[in-house]
């Protein structure tokens, strides 16, 4: 009976050791002990990623709370992750939950962040979107694909600078580059001694240039003001002007009408142009005034055409007649 006694305390005594084993360690893990007062809350997140169940949920860098299990809805849509959360830790609505990660390849909690706490606060069994976590792996295919790329553009900026070797970067077009580069430095050199030519004569001729520029301003002031005066010579003999310009078209008109009744024959003017014998007496007192303008240039104006001479019946012949 002794030992029998003495083993039940023994085994007592062991399992009352391993209790507070498992107390201390979840004490010291920052876990939750069963004499916590917490509730429940449900993450819905596409993906758990590396996240384990006693996983820390940290609020403000604070633990308030630990993952419990993982599982999937049945809709077959992301994960649920159910967390446990110490009651005297409120959160509201509008907080972001998001599974991160300590260092790059540390464990992966639950982080809380609040915001403006302006909704609700959260009660037990609400369920709230979790952020996606943060995957490595998808970062490394990523990855490997833009290195794909980028030897790929690599590649392709290789062979593109070899055909612009080949093709470009050849003797002769060299050559013919530093023979182009040598014209446009002797064109640059003539043009700097142009301009200072150009400077020189400027600056020798300034003051005659400054004459001719203010008498320029001189003549436009006087053109200014010549055109003030025009302007109101027009202004004040309006009236005068608008009447000539009316007689004007009145004469016009007249001299237009008078030309095509002489034309047709209509008129004196029009008989006299159409008598032919008018014509041919006109034509001969012209030709008689030439002749006349002609002596008077040639003997004066007292000259007196001598009279010709009267033909006899002697005869020229001074001898005798043969006939007799």
């Amino acid at each position: 009976m002794g030992e029998s006694r003495t083993a039940v305390k023994v085994g007592l005594f062991v399992a009352l050791g391993l209790v507070l084993v498992v107390l201390l360690t979840m004490s010291f893990s920052k876990g939750l002990s069963i004499f916590t007062p917490t509730y429940g809350l449900y993450l819905r997140a596409v993906s758990v990623g590396g996240l384990k169940d006693r996983a820390a949920v940290l609020m403000s860098g604070i633990t308030v709370g630990n993952v419990i299990d993982s599982t999937i809805p049945p809709d077959g849509k992301g994960v649920v992750i159910k967390l446990k959360i110490q009651q005297k830790y409120k959160i509201h609505a509008d907080a972001r939950f998001v599974i991160e990660q300590i260092g790059f390849l540390g464990d992966q909690y639950i982080s809380i962040y609040p915001t403006k706490n302006e909704k609700p606060i959260l009660q037990p069994g609400a369920e709230v979107v979790c952020e996606e976590p943060f995957n490595l792996q998808e970062i490394v295919r990523s990855a490997t694909g833009l290195v794909q790329g980028v030897n790929q553009a690599t590649k392709t900026l290789n062979d593109m600078f070899g055909r612009l070797d080949k093709m470009l970067l050849t003797e002769e077009n060299l050559t013919n580059v530093t023979a182009t580069i040598n014209n446009l430095r002797r064109a640059s050199d003539k043009v700097v001694v142009m301009v200072d030519g150009i400077t020189r004569l400027v600056d020798t001729n300034s003051p005659p240039i400054s004459k001719a520029v203010t008498n320029l301003v001189l003549f436009s002031e006087e053109l200014d003001e010549l055109a003030i005066e025009m302007q109101q010579a027009v202004y004040t003999n309006k009236i005068e002007l608008t009447a000539a310009v009316r007689n004007l078209n009145s004469m016009s008109t007249l001299l237009d009408k008078l030309l095509r009744d002489v034309d047709s024959g209509h008129g004196l003017a029009g008989a006299l142009m159409r008598d032919e014998n008018l014509k041919v007496d006109l034509r001969q007192i012209a030709i008689n005034f030439s002749i006349l303008s002609s002596n008077l240039n040639k003997y004066g104006l007292l000259y007196k055409p001598k009279p010709p001479k009267k033909e006899t019946g002697t005869p020229t012949y001074s001898g005798k007649t043969p006939f007799k």
